[in-house]
């Protein structure tokens, strides 16, 4: 194997790195174990653009060399069209003893090679070197499928920071603690985030985050991003960090082209885009900066796209759909609707709303009660039977909240006028929805539909 290289800037480099990482401790301790161990293993690291996976095989060279292992380090990205060469001249196999560690960055990049670095190469190495491949994708099927690979196979998701780690991140890079609390928000743990936020601390406490005018967002932006492959796959980003869930029908109405297929198939496998059981959605920190990137960049743009998505939940529920949810997070930015939407922002949780059960009201009425007292628990007595209840079911439809959508015409008119909610709410259609009209063809949903388009 070819000899390290040394230096005295290598060394100093090398000591900063390691006297700057934070966290990881249970990646750092599964790969001591393997070298330990003896028995040779593949690691397989994978995450989205700027997650520290080059970070941490710079932790992984510095274990390795510490107990003497001797190590190769392979940048795929260098390797260009003919990787198998170049592969086998970076470290010949036969020069790899047992105890050899090979680390290869930019794992994505040997993709049209997969199976011949699982068949050829790799399988000629020593039984007990150690591998580790860093990329931003999952491994391939042909490593979890066959037997064999899958009992060497240790695959690694590399996550966010905590947020014990995180402020330990933004405290080394010297942000006073006044500082951390907007940072740690903004960066939501992932460590380039955080990197950034180091810098924009001030500005972040502020609530100004300058995506337009700053370099410095624009490359966190692209930094997090694979590569776009074109206007439509950006637009596609663009639409999905508007809604909470993006599905093929819901892209197809965003964009205004019948078919997207290819293009939701592609933003599907993005690295920073998590599947969920109702659809896929871009990693958070993404899906801000891609709204406020969007704004700034296209205001009527991202109008266009809210319109469209909110058109396209109407007639899902016109058409009996349960996506009131849905439609109620596309408004999230809104400061009356906001505040009660933050925590579906800022996490994974999906909720299902569905109809009330038969029977369910007493436990829907005790939650009312307990938060908000017993006259408005009678107040919605009065109106329950005019009125439908969607409930936001979690897991194992467990009721965590309810709605009700008031029939305001259908009210009897003492009931409306004895509470000062449908009160200035019938006041309110009188004066901005001069075309109001009941519909009776859809029951549940009370309001007609404005000239322009809104409810």
């Amino acid at each position: 194997m070819a000899p390290a290289r040394t230096g005295p800037l290598l060394d100093r480099l090398a000591e900063a790195r390691r006297r700057e990482f934070v966290g990881r401790s249970a990646e750092l301790a599964l790969f001591a174990d393997l070298l330990d161990d003896g028995a040779g293993a593949i690691v397989y690291v994978h995450g989205p653009g700027g997650i520290g996976k080059t970070s941490l095989l710079h932790q992984f060279d510095w274990l390795a060399r510490a107990r003497g292992r001797a190590v190769a380090r392979i940048d795929a990205a260098d390797l260009g069209q003919a990787a198998t060469g170049r592969l086998e001249a970076v470290g010949a196999v036969d020069a790899i003893d047992a105890g050899g560690v090979v680390l290869i960055d930019s794992a994505d990049c040997l993709g049209p090679v997969d199976r011949w670095l699982r068949e050829e190469w790799l399988a000629q190495l020593p039984a007990g070197a150690v591998v580790v491949l860093a990329g931003r994708r999952a491994p391939a099927l042909g490593w979890r499928a066959d037997p064999g690979w899958r009992s060497l196979l240790h695959p690694v998701h590399l996550a966010e920071l905590s947020p014990e780690d995180s402020r330990d991140v933004l405290r080394r890079r010297g942000v006073p603690e006044p500082l951390c609390a907007a940072a740690l928000e903004f960066a939501r743990g992932h460590p380039l985030a955080l990197a950034l936020a180091a810098e924009l601390a001030p500005a972040i406490q502020r609530g100004i985050i300058p995506v337009g005018g700053s370099d410095a967002v624009r490359d966190l932006l692209a930094g997090l991003l694979d590569a776009v492959p074109g206007p439509l796959h950006r637009a596609a980003l663009e639409a999905s960090a508007q809604v909470l869930v993006t599905t093929e029908p819901l892209l197809a109405a965003m964009l205004g082209v019948p078919d997207v297929h290819e293009v939701f198939g592609w933003l599907r496998d993005l690295s920073v885009v998590e599947r969920g059981e109702r659809g896929v959605r871009p990693h958070d920190l993404v899906r801000e900066l891609l709204g406020a990137e969007l704004r700034w960049r296209d205001a009527d743009r991202y109008a266009r796209l809210h319109r469209r998505a909110g058109a396209y939940y109407h007639e899902r529920l016109d058409a009996g759909d349960h996506v009131l949810f849905e439609l109620a997070y596309l408004h999230r930015d809104s400061p009356q609707l906001g505040p009660f939407l933050a925590y579906v922002a800022s996490g994974p949780t999906e909720l299902a709303m569905t109809p009330m059960s038969a029977g369910e009201w007493p436990v829907l009425r005790e939650m009312l009660v307990r938060h908000e007292g017993a006259e408005s628990a009678r107040l919605a007595d009065a109106v329950a039977a005019t009125s439908t209840v969607w409930v936001a079911r979690a897991e194992g439809g467990r009721p965590a909240g309810w709605l009700m959508l008031l029939r305001l015409e259908a009210l009897d008119p003492a009931i409306r006028g004895g509470d000062p909610s449908t009160v200035a709410a019938w006041r309110h259609l009188g004066g901005t929805a001069p075309s109001y009209r009941p519909r009776s063809d859809s029951p549940g949903w009370s309001s007609g539909r404005r000239p322009d388009g809104h409810r």
